[in-house]
């Protein structure tokens, strides 16, 4: 998915055709008249039946039924003033984190209903680096805990219940972007402005590997990363501001990146057309 000008929001839908070629197919959703500003930043829930959508111009957050288009405006807390940085679905779609360069991230609980939809608050998760502001806020698998991590290098997981700290974690490199579980929610993956692309173990609270910088002597920082799998071998895939998506073995951390990155350019099928890179 993603964010969008204007009053649309454009998506990509990837599915598969009778040989099982992957097909990209833009998707395009009008946001009604009334909705302040211009989006942002979406999030969709993995079963696709809720979107979020986060306008720059005033920092509110709007949510979409997919079901039947009612749309309704997430309450506005003592955050409201500060810049979002990020928000995330759980796996089951009933609640959203929704982070706020203040150090917090707040958590609602969506509801559906025949009267009108509404999100609820169920909480907040206080960055405990203090002064630090929060970048990334991202549910486990199972909904019980939550990872958030922050500009001073900070990761801290928090139990989802009772908004309490379990573990912390110091990168050691400045500005971390993004922390994510994996899926059996024993290691935490974290990526940031030095470069590098790290795997925690929480257990240990230790370093079990880490990749990068890619762009010596100037590392390019690292947006975005997320667990994967690769000819049945654990990834982890990064996104960097040098445009290059990487696909890093996370069996072996000086596995050969280059020969990675060009099997996964061989699975590739089709790059987009003219008319998909107009849109």
């Amino acid at each position: 998915e993603a964010g969008g000008a204007g009053d649309e929001v454009k998506g990509w839908r990837v599915t598969n055709d009778a040989g099982g070629t992957p097909l990209v197919q833009p998707a395009r959703i009008s946001l009604p008249a009334h909705w302040p500003g211009t989006p942002q930043t979406v999030a969709i829930t993995p079963d696709g039946s809720w979107m979020s959508i986060i306008f720059s111009d005033n920092n509110i957050v709007e949510i979409v039924d997919l079901a039947n288009g009612h749309t309704f405006e997430l309450p506005r807390t003592k955050s409201y003033a500060y810049y979002v940085d990020s928000m995330a679905f759980n796996a089951a779609g009933t609640r959203v984190l929704v982070s706020y360069n203040d150090g917090v991230a707040w958590e609602w609980s969506i509801t559906r209903s025949a009267h009108r939809d509404h999100g609820t608050f169920a909480g907040a998760f206080r960055n405990p680096s203090k002064d630090a502001v929060v970048w990334d806020a991202q549910f486990s698998p199972d909904g019980r805990r939550v990872v958030i991590a922050d500009n001073a290098g900070n990761v801290s997981v928090f139990d989802e219940s009772t908004h309490k700290v379990t573990t912390e974690l110091n990168t050691g490199g400045g500005q971390v972007n993004t922390a994510v579980f994996s899926p059996d929610g024993s290691e935490v993956l974290t990526a940031g402005d030095d470069g590098m692309v790290r795997i925690w173990s929480l257990a240990g609270r230790s370093q079990l590997a880490a990749f990068g910088p890619f762009d010596e002597p100037f590392p390019t920082a690292v947006n975005s990363v997320v667990f994967g799998s690769f000819d049945g071998s654990a990834v982890a895939i990064s996104a960097s501001n040098d445009g290059f998506v990487r696909v890093l073995s996370a069996e072996a951390a000086t596995a050969n990146l280059h020969d990675l990155e060009q099997a996964a350019r061989a699975r590739v099928t089709r790059g987009y057309s003219t008319a998909e890179r107009a849109e």
